[in-house]
């Protein structure tokens, strides 16, 4: 019975069998348990992954946000420093407007001035030609040396002997040497500067001597009146003798009637004759720069743009009826003419 107890079928024990039982249930229980374990690691895993995600999601969350501020204060800024451009370029476009009409505003007044000092002075020279009151000489220095000097320093005229030829003049009896006086300033080599103080010089002495005017007018027709197949000698002082002469005319020294047929001339020549190498260009640009607004109604393409713009009216020298003041004018233009087409030919 016993080793029947002892024997099982198969030829193996009991003790044997229970011993495996017991090694297949803890190889079982460890089965279990790894699977456990790897069920929990792999739990814990796929927990760290969807952690991970929701941490990159919560990152591209934040950097997204960034990027949307960042971009929404550029675009802030980007529309502040539009406005603030704009808001300054308003500002100095004001400010320019205000610069350019108190610029036009003061033109407008030095030109009011200037015309209405011109007027004075020549209703005065007209006027005195025919009521000139008798010069007393008594008191007056006739010497022949000092005369003489006088003559001497007219020829030599400049802008800084103004005071001193004026007291000169105002001290001495010129009656006799009027010719010489007249000769003295046609022949004086002045500067651009000199002009105003040769104008005003020669002003004194028509008040002063009634041939001095013909007398004047005399020489000035001598070296003036245009010569026939002729050059001009010297340009530069042709320059100045031709705005000094206009001068004395608008000066009212010499009357429109007597005056203007010799500018007239001296100018169409100038022009007519000059049509294909332009050399007389320099006398005639002086001439429009310093005489133009009376002689040509001219007023600077500046200053005629700012009146346009502002709607003020620019006031204009009265000395020559609009119709001459426009064939004048014609004749320059034509001038100007030639020489465009002179500067293209020379520029192909």
């Amino acid at each position: 019975m016993e080793s029947e107890r002892g024997e099982r079928k198969g030829g193996k024990s009991w003790r044997k069998e229970r011993e495996e039982r017991e090694k297949k249930r803890v190889s079982n229980k460890l089965v279990a348990s790894n699977s456990a374990n790897l069920y929990n690691k792999g739990s814990e895993n796929k927990k760290e992954e969807v952690s991970s995600d929701n941490e990159e999601l919560e990152q591209m969350k934040l950097e997204g946000l960034k990027e949307a501020e960042e971009k929404e204060k550029q675009d802030a800024a980007a529309k502040q420093e539009e406005e603030d451009a704009k808001r300054q370029q308003e500002q100095d476009e004001t400010k320019r407007r205000e610069e350019n009409r108190q610029y036009l505003l003061s033109y407008i007044q030095e030109a009011e001035d200037r015309l209405a000092k011109k007027v004075d002075v020549r209703q005065q020279n007209l006027a005195i030609a025919k009521d000139r009151p008798e010069l007393n000489t008594a008191l007056l220095d006739s010497s022949l040396r000092k005369n003489t000097a006088f003559i001497k320093k007219l020829k030599n005229l400049t802008e800084t002997q103004h005071d001193s030829l004026i007291k000169d003049l105002q001290s001495l009896n010129l009656t006799k040497y009027v010719s010489e006086v007249a000769q003295a300033v046609v022949e004086a080599k002045l500067k651009m500067s000199d002009i105003a103080t040769a104008v005003h010089i020669c002003s004194l002495l028509h008040h002063r001597y009634h041939d001095f005017a013909p007398t004047l007018l005399e020489n000035w027709q001598k070296v003036l009146t245009p010569k026939k197949d002729e050059k001009i000698p010297n340009m530069s002082k042709l320059r100045v003798d031709l705005r000094l002469y206009a001068e004395l005319i608008t000066a009212g020294i010499f009357a429109p009637k007597e005056g203007l047929p010799l500018l007239g001339n001296v100018l169409t020549t100038l022009v007519t004759t000059d049509k294909e190498e332009h050399q007389n260009i320099s006398v005639l640009l002086t001439f429009c720069r310093h005489c133009g607004e009376d002689y040509m109604g001219l007023v600077p393409r500046k200053i005629r743009l700012l009146a346009e713009e502002f709607q003020m009216a620019i006031p204009q020298s009265d000395f020559l009826p609009k119709e001459r003041q426009k064939n004048v004018r014609q004749l320059l233009k034509d001038y100007y003419a030639s020489l465009i087409k002179h500067l293209l030919h020379d520029h192909k």
